[in-house]
């Protein structure tokens, strides 16, 4: 009878893409979450409560918010993670899309949003799944 390893979940995520670069740890030597993104003018990073990380028919849907004007936008950054499954804590490569999302609030007077109130940027990335102790 063969031995074989049973999957293991990663827990660390490292992609690249067009003019975007995310970083995304399920856990750190703090217990807690990270998330860092770059794209390519300025660099943003996150911890714990500042990332929702939520399970959907997409996979693993990891949102930061990188913007908040009152009144005005919010802008938000989605990674969709796929399930990936590890063997040996060796790393494996995948793609998958990030989302920028744009959505417009309405104010209190002249310009109310008409139309669609959320504007979207995906972006292509590739990148690796692996296994890491914190």
């Amino acid at each position: 009878m063969t031995n074989v390893a049973e999957p293991s979940a990663p827990n660390r995520y490292e992609l690249t893409g067009k003019e975007l670069d995310v970083s995304y740890s399920t856990s750190g030597i703090d217990g807690r979450p990270r998330f860092s993104v770059t794209d390519g003018e300025q660099s943003f990073s996150f911890v714990g409560d500042e990332i929702a990380v939520a399970s959907t028919a997409l996979g693993t849907e990891v949102t930061v918010v990188t913007e908040v004007v009152p009144h005005e936008r919010d802008i938000t950054i989605t990674l969709v993670l796929p399930t990936v499954y590890l063997r040996d804590r060796s790393e494996a490569e995948f793609d998958t899309i990030a989302i920028a999302t744009i959505s417009l609030l309405p104010s209190t007077g002249a310009g109310e949003v008409r139309g669609a109130a959320q504007m979207y940027r995906v972006t292509d990335l590739h990148g690796t799944a692996s296994q890491v102790d914190f």
